[in-house]
């Protein structure tokens, strides 16, 4: 296992702190990668009982159109899923868009790069 510290440093009159964010959060540019693979997809929806009403034709659709084949995922992907899931599925009264997308953004993997 990797242990990083950061020792605390002052260079004048700044901080450990300061000093990353004018080296690294300031010269250069990050974006947030979200993916979903279709077996993780089809794993939450068979963990939560979810998607029980499509055929094989819209789950597909599910599992590879809106989510794996997409290069990332945004906010707006994530609540088309969602609606998608709750589309087919016979859910509770009280079962939100924003629960399920939830439990959807919660299998996302989320990794940062360099913009």
């Amino acid at each position: 296992m990797n242990d990083y510290r950061i020792a605390y440093v002052t260079e004048g009159d700044k901080t450990t702190i300061e000093l990353i964010r004018e080296n690294v959060c300031v010269t250069k540019q990050y974006k947030e990668i979200r993916r979903i693979s279709a077996s993780n997809l089809r794993a939450l929806c068979v963990r939560q009982d979810w998607y029980t009403a499509g055929d094989n034709d819209e789950y597909g659709h599910l599992l590879y159109d809106l989510a794996q084949d997409k290069e990332s995922l945004s906010t707006a992907d994530i609540i088309e899923i969602a609606a998608d899931i709750m589309a087919h599925s016979e859910l509770d009264d009280d079962c939100t868009i924003e629960s399920v997308a939830f439990e959807v953004a919660r299998i996302a993997d989320v990794f940062f790069e360099e913009a």
